[in-house]
């Protein structure tokens, strides 16, 4: 997840009722926040997703995985104004997960791992996950966000690496 409240992060999230971990959480200086929580959903393929805690302008992007750890191998945080270095150590046969949010940008590139969306949020504010299976383990994966367009200041970008159950 992604928003803007300099009031801190969120203090919990569900998927279809079962509560969530958060892997990485971080609240930039400039008020942008990003954030990665897992849960273990037994069953269903649809569901609400319910954050909690003071958010404005949130963005989200949902990813489903099979037979991963419910904890981060490694994560990494950063905030930036034009690119982001997410760089972090992968688990052969995990996934490395990103997202990043931009106030003003018309778009986001990614460097090591695959965009998979991204959202317009409130506040002119752009948000983007991404994510790539590791094959090999790598020490690090470097891991790139980078904005294009506009000249705003609210940035957050965080990873993190997942191995295997």
């Amino acid at each position: 997840t992604a928003h803007n409240n300099a009031s801190g992060i969120l203090t919990a999230v569900t998927v279809g009722g079962v509560s969530a971990t958060a892997l990485v959480q971080f609240n930039a200086a400039d008020t942008a926040d990003a954030e990665l929580w897992i849960a273990s959903v037994p069953t269903g393929t649809t569901g609400d997703i319910v954050l909690t805690g003071q958010h404005d302008g949130c963005g989200i992007s949902v990813w489903a995985t099979y037979g991963a750890s419910s904890t981060a191998h490694a994560t990494a945080t950063s905030e930036s104004t034009g690119t982001m270095t997410l760089n972090v150590n992968t688990v052969a046969g995990g996934i490395t997960i990103g997202y990043s949010t931009f106030n003003t940008a018309t778009a986001i590139a990614w460097t090591g791992i695959t965009e998979d969306d991204e959202t317009n949020m409130e506040y002119a504010v752009l948000s983007s996950g991404a994510s790539l299976a590791n094959a090999t383990a790598s020490t690090p994966l470097a891991i790139t966000s980078v904005r294009t367009g506009g000249t705003g200041s609210a940035s957050a970008g965080v990873t993190a690496s997942i191995g295997p159950a």
